[in-house]
């Protein structure tokens, strides 16, 4: 079965990987990165999507349309598009990350 699939119990298999993957990992640390990036600038919250891996929505408050899911696994926050940010241990630097991915196109990160 391809890495990043469910197996035939419905669990998720991390990429690269052939074991599955329960589907509460990660989400203390997407708790922390919600409140850390939850502010003046961005709205984040925890979405926890039924038979899904949880993610972080954030949203430029600015500019609704401007928005990111963030997930957790193996040790590091996600992009959406699998590009892996920082180290689950460095959230400061996730948050920084992720909101020059979310800032206007003219500023500069």
């Amino acid at each position: 079965m391809p890495a990043g699939h469910a197996d035939g119990r419905g669990a998720a298999r991390a990429p690269g990987t052939t074991a599955p993957q329960r589907r509460d990992v990660g989400t203390a640390e997407l708790v922390t990165l919600a409140a850390e990036l939850d502010g003046e600038h961005h709205e984040a919250h925890l979405v926890t999507p039924p038979g899904r891996r949880p993610f972080v929505q954030v949203r430029i408050r600015r500019a609704g349309v401007l928005t990111e899911n963030i997930y957790a696994g193996d040790g590091f926050f996600w992009f959406g598009w699998a590009e892996r940010i920082a180290a689950v241990s460095e959230v400061a630097a996730a948050a920084e990350a992720i909101a020059c991915v979310l800032r206007a196109v003219d500023a500069r990160c």
